[in-house]
Formats: C-alpha cells, structure tokens, sequence
C-alpha cells in the first residue's frame, strides 16, 4: 500500500470509526466484546484495503466486514445464553443497514440547514457543540440559567430536524 492509499484509508477510517463502532454495538450485547471486535475490525480492514472498491460507500463496507467478524465471534462463543443465534445478527444488522441509509441522507442535508440559521443560531449551535466548554459554563457566559439555554438548542435542534425533513420529502418527490 503507497502513502496515498493508507492517507486514504486513514481519511475515511478516521471518519467512519464512531458509526462503525456504534453499529458493531448494536450487534454485540456485550461492551467489552464490542471493543474486542472493533479492534479486529480495523486490523481486517487494514489488510483488506486494496480490495475496497472506492465506488462504494466505505462505512457499508466497512459494516460488511463488521457484520463478518461479528458471525465469527459469536460463532466461537461457549455459553449457549451469552450467544445470539445467527438470525438474529442477519435481522440486527439489516435494520442497521437501513437506519444508516436514512441517517447518511439526513446528514446529507445537515450543513445546508444549518447555513439556513441566523448566525446567532449558528454561533451558539458551534459554540456548544465544540466539547470545549460544558453547557453550564456556556450559560454562564451568556447570562443565561442552564435550562433557558438548553431550550434554546433545543429549538435549533427542531428547526434543523425540519429543514432537514422538508429537504428528504423534496429528494422523493418523482
């Protein structure tokens, strides 16, 4: 693999790891198991980069492979009440499959609404969502309680989530 493949593998890996871990958690009951399989889905997916084919999405790819050392590791399992039974991965991960798909085309539309905010909004949406300063200490900047400021967002929030709902209406629309 030359630099720019593994930069590439990086860049994507880089950006995925969060999802692809949380869809490895939706298939595993147990956290330290979950941890176990993530690292060796990394490992699988390091050494099967020269066959990712780079028309497809990478997280589908990479939850393919996620989906394979899953089935393996349940596959070894001992104890007959700590195992899923194989079906019932298949069901898991196909309703994570389609929960993925909806979520990639909301966040498709997420920038553009949030550019649709007035740029208060969207200076307080960034401020608190940075995870440099607790929401309390951002009130406290502001001159507001708490409670008055996680309103706020929470406003912001429900007028995203209908931007964003108007946008995905539009994109079915024949």
């Amino acid at each position: 693999m030359d630099e720019q493949q593994q930069k590439t593998f990086l860049e994507l890996y880089t950006a995925n790891q969060r999802r692809l871990y949380g869809y490895i958690v939706t298939l595993v009951p147990n956290r330290s198991d979950a941890e176990e399989i993530f690292s060796q889905v990394t490992l699988v997916l390091w050494e099967k980069w020269s066959q990712f084919d780079p028309a497809r999405s990478f997280i589908s790819w990479a939850c393919g492979v996620a989906r394979y050392e899953v089935l393996k590791h349940l596959g070894r399992r001992e104890r007959r009440w700590e195992r899923l039974d194989e079906s019932v991965v298949v069901l898991l991960s196909a309703d994570r499959d389609r929960m993925q798909e909806r979520l990639d085309r909301r966040s498709k539309y997420l920038a553009g609404c949030i550019e649709k905010l007035k740029q208060r909004q969207r200076a307080l949406l960034e401020k608190c969502c940075s995870g440099t300063m607790a929401i309390a200490e951002i009130a406290r900047q502001l001159g507001k309680t708490p409670n008055a400021l996680s309103s706020q967002l929470r406003r912001i929030r429900e007028t995203l989530h209908r931007c964003i709902d108007v946008a995905m209406r539009r994109e079915e629309r024949p």
